[in-house]
């Protein structure tokens, strides 16, 4: 306890200094002030004055895109600075105690015109496509989708959640979600950095990429590899289960779910073009476009166009990606409508998958240079995915709003795998493929989304009701070709990239078939007492599930998952939180050993408590939370050999993640995570009460930004990240050391030929550690370094 109480005297100072910050803001909105803003973006400048003043800024980032600000310099008061920014850009800002809010001033009245009534180009309040705004800092926004209750503020929310912006995506220069993910101290990649797929855990347990990650709130359409992040405007993050609110993920993820926000048309014209390089030798571009047109500007258009190529800092990997999209919207009076389509091409030779299993009792060597891969140069994935989407929204009236949205994806995939390395001995041999496996598969995915919602009162309690349904369809066929492997031997220290002849397949394919059909309906109501200082939400979802393997109907459950929130605001700044909510997977069929062979489950129920705190100075915004979730898991009684879901792993944990400006000119996002993961309930108690393999006992974050003084636009950035020792196995024989990796970057805003341009600079792993990033023995990044350039026309 000593040492938890240790660690958390940074977060507890940096919120003591942010309410000190917060509280003189007020003051100093009445007084004059010494301000010094050199000729910069105006985005830039913005946030330079807010950061001079101690004020709170808020305004969409493409209000400003291609605004230049004029120098300010001397003493004034905010407003008289800040109209002094903002002279000729067509917009106001207006000064609310330590707040300022900037928007478009309004069109002067003509007295020899008919006055129309005022139309802003936004979405309703009840819409998902507007977007919660930026929180202090902009890295993080201050709420997110919440599925079956909405968009909601985080000290709203009776649930731990957090959304990274896509000026975070930019600046961190992430290519994949899995790089951007890496700022988030409950969320741990338990594959490499360019395996075949994006995988993560949460809260301890397992997110399988595409099957239980969302694309605009709907299940079945993501990338099953890797997601691209050139489209891509928040990436919302919600730790633990989710069945209300999301439905039933096809992989089953119970420790939290990804929700990717596709870009939408932006207020302002927004033409950005990046360059980009990384090592070893990967070269890139990528174009942003945004317009709106038509009466009012109702019309909106984005597109973005992306190209990358290059080898990476891992042996034999080459990654090649191209993406392409357009968004269109309508925003009229009552009617929203928005289309998204989206495509994807991608080949990563030698990714890093196939992981090196350990023989049993052997020891985990010491960690071989950072970037080793032990596949062979010959294997490969590539991906060719189309998606399309389109959401409609209807305002029936002022407190009442439905939406229906549907989403297709095509995706086809090739890949040449290699299977059967495992480690032989402390001296890092390890024998090399016994069997390489081609693949070729299409995946059709279907998805719709419908929600009613609404605002009554009974008395002094206000609700707010969510009726909706959601659900996926999926059809996969798969051909698969094995070839044997030479089964020769190598080193992880120094690898044979020739050892393994290039496979042949030359025999007939066997073909696998699965379609899934996954659909709930669901309803909850938010009552609101005493001011809104207390909200309770209660609701259900009933889930139905229907698996169809080679034709034959193979599981048809049903599941009703209750779930209960709690937000108490006992002072101001502050919410107290608790949930009770349920988790959903597929349950397994009877192996044939079972006297109940061929049984087909019930679907898993995953139980989560959690109850927190939140803490939102202004500038700082905190969130502490305790939880537990017990997840099931299917076993076979030694004596009586019936197979049921009597299994379970416990994992029991503290969060810390805070975000914002811990001091004036200096952004923060960090954290950590202790989880205690415990193997509760085993198969004949052989393991049980051993820790659950593959979840670290310690994580955290801690991501700088620091925006200099000696040199205006220039920002100095800094990154840490720490994972703790993990089991290999749930014998607890075998684990590997626990790691923590530094990066560091730069990033410069000036003017070129009158254009607004940014200039990034990152080096990943900046003391090159060599380390496993997971118990799969990948290995870590090697150090690299990352540049881009971004100019605005």
């Amino acid at each position: 306890m000593r040492k938890t109480q240790f660690t958390l005297a940074p977060l507890a100072l940096a919120a003591v200094l942010a309410v000190s910050v917060g509280s003189m803001a007020h003051a100093q909105t009445a007084q004059a002030i010494s301000v010094s803003i050199a000729t910069q973006p105006l985005g830039q400048a913005l946030n330079e004055f807010a950061r001079q003043a101690g004020l709170q800024l808020s305004f969409p980032a493409a209000l400003v895109t291609g605004r230049t600000a004029p120098p300010v310099s001397g003493s004034f008061t905010a407003q008289q600075a800040l109209d002094r920014l903002l002279a000729g850009s067509g917009l106001e800002a207006r000064v609310n105690g330590n707040e300022v809010v900037v928007r478009r001033m309004p069109a002067p009245e003509s007295s020899s015109a008919t006055t129309l009534s005022p139309v802003t180009v936004t979405a309703s309040a009840n819409s998902t496509g507007d977007l919660p705004k930026a929180y202090a800092g902009g890295q993080v926004a201050q709420g997110g989708s919440l599925g079956l209750l909405g968009n909601t503020r985080v000290v709203d929310s009776p649930f731990s959640q957090s959304s990274f912006t896509a000026e975070f995506i930019q600046n961190s220069q992430a290519q994949t979600l899995g790089e951007a993910l890496e700022s988030s101290p409950s969320v741990r990649r338990n594959g490499s950095r360019f395996n075949q797929n994006d995988t993560y855990t949460i809260r301890g347990f397992g997110v399988t990429v595409g099957s239980d990650i969302a694309y605009d709130g709907m299940y079945g359409i993501t990338n099953t590899r890797r997601n691209a992040m050139e489209g891509i405007e928040r990436i919302e993050v919600l730790r633990g289960p989710s069945a209300l609110l999301n439905g039933l993920p096809a992989g089953g993820s119970v420790g939290g779910t990804i929700n990717l926000v596709p870009k939408r048309p932006s207020a302002d014209p927004l033409t950005d073009v990046t360059l980009s390089y990384s090592s070893a030798s990967q070269r890139g571009a990528h174009a942003d476009l945004s317009r709106r047109f038509g009466p009012d500007d109702r019309f909106g258009v984005r597109t973005n166009l992306a190209h990358r190529e290059g080898a990476t800092g891992f042996d034999f990997n080459r990654d090649r990606s191209t993406h392409a999209s357009v968004a269109m919207d309508y925003i009229g009076d009552k009617l929203r409508l928005f289309g998204h389509l989206n495509q994807e091409d991608q080949r990563l030779d030698a990714p890093l998958f196939g992981a090196l299993t350990l023989s049993p009792g052997l020891q985990v060597p010491s960690a071989p240079d950072a970037g080793r891969n032990f596949n062979p140069p010959f294997v490969y994935t590539e991906t060719s995915r189309l998606v399309g989407l389109a959401r409609a929204e209807y305002d029936f009236s002022e407190t009442w709003t439905g939406s229906l949205a549907f989403g297709a994806q095509n995706l086809e995939d090739e890949q040449v795998t290699a299977s059967g390395q495992r480690l032989l001995n402390s001296h890092g041999d390890y024998s090399r493929p016994s069997r390489n496996r081609l693949t070729r598969g299409d995946r059709n995915g279907r998805s719709v989304d419908g929600k009613l919602t609404g605002s009554f009162q009974t008395g002094s309690v206000k609700h707010r009701l969510a009726i909706g349904y959601s659900g996926f369809r999926s059809k996969q066929s798969v051909d698969t070709i094995n070839a044997p492997g030479r089964g020769s031997n190598s080193n992880i220290y120094h690898p044979d990239p020739n050892a393994e002849p290039i496979p042949v397949f030359d025999t007939a394919p066997t073909n696998a078939r699965q379609n899934l059909s996954f659909g709930g309906l669901a309803i909850a109501d938010t009552l609101q007492f005493l001011d809104d200082r207390i909200l309770l939400t209660i609701g259900l979802r009933r889930q139905q599930i229907k698996v169809v393997d080679n034709g034959s109907l193979s599981y048809d459950r049903a599941v009703t998952s209750p779930s209960v929130g709690l937000v108490i605001k006992p002072w101001k700044n502050w919410s107290l939180y608790a949930n009770y909510i349920e988790g959903l997977s597929q349950g397994q069929r009877a192996p044939a050993d079972a006297v109940n062979a061929d049984e087909v489950l019930p679907p898993f129920v995953s139980k989560q408590h959690e109850i927190g705190i939140k803490h939102d100075s202004g500038n700082l915004l905190t969130t502490i939370s305790y939880f537990e979730i017990k997840r099931p898991s299917a076993i076979t009684d030694p004596v009586t050999r019936v197979f049921s879901a009597n299994g379970e792993q416990r994992n029991r944990g503290l969060e810390i993640e805070t975000f914002g400006e811990i001091l004036r000119g200096t952004r923060f996002i960090g954290g950590f995570t202790l989880i205690d993961a415990k193997l509760s309930k085993t198969q004949g108690a052989v393991n049980e009460g051993n820790f659950a393999p593959e979840v670290p006992k310690f994580s955290a974050n801690l991501g700088l930004e620091w925006d200099t003084s000696f040199a205006p636009g220039l920002t100095l950035t800094a990154r840490a990240i720490h994972t703790g020792s993990q089991y290999v196995d749930p014998a607890n024989t075998q684990k590997i050391p626990s790691w923590t990796r530094f990066d560091v970057g730069a990033r410069y805003a000036l003017r070129a030929a009158g254009r607004p341009l940014t200039l990034r600079a990152s080096i990943t792993n900046l003391f090159d550690r060599n380390y496993f990033e997971s118990t799969r023995l990948f290995t870590g990044s090697a150090r690299s370094i990352s540049l881009s350039a971004t100019v605005s026309f």
